[in-house]
């Protein structure tokens, strides 16, 4: 049996001897294959897409890592400059303290009740003015507190 033009056979059955739903699966192959290929190719994309992202991501973290080490360096500096000169402070102090005796205290309140000006002890004792000050302010205080409880003992007994 011959087979007319291009192989179809007059009934439209077959080609060239192979059955149509052959002919449909390949058909389906393809397709499904066309189909993985246009899924890899979306992937590929969206995995490019997402790397260049990260490698965004990446970079900003590194500046901002970068900003955040300056600034606490900055930071150490500067808590390493505090330190540097409360030690000098430091030293300075006892260095003051040693001539600060309880002797000196008590002359400068002795001096104080005089009536004599802050500045003049100062000189006088050779303490510093805000030393002065300070001793006042205590002697005060500790007047003021010991008057108030003289006369709170006072009222007590008058009741």
């Amino acid at each position: 049996m011959t087979v007319p033009f291009g192989g179809l056979d007059p009934g439209g059955l077959s080609l060239t001897g192979l059955d149509l739903s052959l002919t449909a699966s390949v058909a389906a192959g393809i397709g499904g294959i066309f189909g993985w290929i246009v899924c890899l190719v979306l992937l590929r994309r969206r995995r490019l897409a997402a790397e260049k992202s990260r490698a965004e991501l990446r970079g900003e973290l590194q500046e901002m890592l970068r900003a955040q080490q300056a600034e606490c360096s900055e930071q150490i500096a500067q808590i390493g400059r505090s330190v540097a000169l409360l030690e000098s402070s430091s030293q300075t102090i006892d260095a003051s303290r040693a001539g600060f005796t309880r002797a000196v205290r008590a002359q400068a309140m002795q001096m104080l009740r005089s009536g004599m000006a802050p500045a003049s002890i100062s000189a006088a004792l050779g303490i510093g003015k805000r030393e002065i000050r300070l001793i006042a302010e205590v002697a005060r205080t500790l007047t003021f507190d010991a008057d108030h409880q003289l006369k709170s003992s006072e009222n007590a007994v008058e009741v």
